[in-house]
């Protein structure tokens, strides 16, 4: 997915059209961050297998932290970017860059997932309900018996 995300994205800007947003904005151009997602979600499920140990969580809330700060530099340039040239800068820089967009959001989503509460709270509140429920002890939910309807005879 991300080779073919480079290629359009490397045939957009060669062909001139990377200052588009109907060019720089197609399927083919967003795989690399949809495929970071799903990795994002397999790290996530591993991660919740393993102990939980202080050294862990000491190492992703680090973590979590860098990809936080990488993503506001991120979007501080893309400003400075539309500043600098409009729109049309706007769409180049994000054609040229998404690919680090996509490293960082798997990196903030599966560090976010082992970080410190405070962290994950910090960053995203839900993240934090999420973790709490997959680290609740599995149940056995039994449905309720069916009631018959009002007015119904058996």
């Amino acid at each position: 997915m991300t080779a073919i995300a480079h290629a359009y994205r490397f045939w957009v800007a060669s062909a001139g059209t990377n200052t588009a947003l109907y060019a720089t904005d197609q399927l083919p151009a967003v795989l690399d961050v949809f495929g970071a997602g799903m990795l994002a979600a397999y790290a996530i499920g591993k991660l919740g297998t393993l102990d939980q140990t202080m050294l862990r969580r000491a190492t992703t809330s680090l973590g979590a932290l860098v990809a936080f700060a990488l993503l506001i530099a991120l979007l501080f340039e893309l400003d400075q970017a539309t500043i600098a040239g409009g729109v049309a800068a706007q769409y180049a820089w994000l054609n040229a860059h998404r690919a680090l967009f996509a490293l960082d959001f798997f990196a903030l989503a599966a560090c976010s997932f082992s970080a410190m509460p405070i962290i994950r709270t910090a960053l995203h509140p839900s993240v934090e309900e999420v973790s709490r429920i997959m680290a609740a002890p599995k149940t056995v939910r039994r449905s309720a018996p069916k009631q018959k309807a009002r007015g119904s005879e058996g």
